[in-house]
């Protein structure tokens, strides 16, 4: 169920009419709704500009979303339009058009793991910075950090060794 961050960033603007941006955190995690239930739920939160969480979207169910595109599309069209034409909200008098900036994501690591569609951090190729292969060790599968560790490059990285 998706209820759209426009809203939010309606109530947030509307509270603050004299912020030059508005920036937004975002925040994906599944929770049991019981103890002894299998059902999940999988809100979206958002807090814009420092703002008490606001439910963005929501997924029930007995476990998480099967197809990470499906569970946020609709967030990732509106959050697309929002980024390019700015927003402005027409329930205050003489709103301008503020530019919307994703600040962050906020998961815990399973979560990270889904929303970023990558293996678990208790996996094998577990570490999302660096391409050391765990090893099993009794019952659990460990990382080591030795000599021969080789990072993965992001982009950032990219840029600051080519600058």
């Amino acid at each position: 169920m998706y209820f759209g961050l426009q809203k939010c960033l309606h109530m947030a603007a509307c509270c603050k009419p004299c912020c030059d941006e508005l920036k937004f955190q975002i925040n994906v995690d599944g929770i049991p709704l019981y103890s002894s239930s299998s059902m999940q739920l999988w809100p979206v939160l958002c807090s814009v500009n420092n703002s008490k969480p606001m439910m963005v979207a929501m997924f029930l169910g007995k476990a998480k979303p099967n197809c990470l595109e499906t569970f946020l599309a609709d967030f990732v069209s509106e959050m697309s339009e929002l980024n390019k034409n700015g927003f402005m909200c027409l329930q205050c008098e003489g709103a301008a058009n503020l530019p919307v900036v994703l600040h962050s994501v906020v998961c815990d690591a399973p979560a990270r793991a889904f929303i970023k569609n990558i293996y678990g951090h208790k996996s094998l190729n577990g570490c999302e910075r660096c391409k050391a292969v765990g090893m099993f060790f009794k019952i659990r599968i460990e990382q080591f950090l030795h000599q021969s560790h080789v990072f993965k490059l992001t982009s950032d990285a990219v840029n600051s060794l080519i600058m």
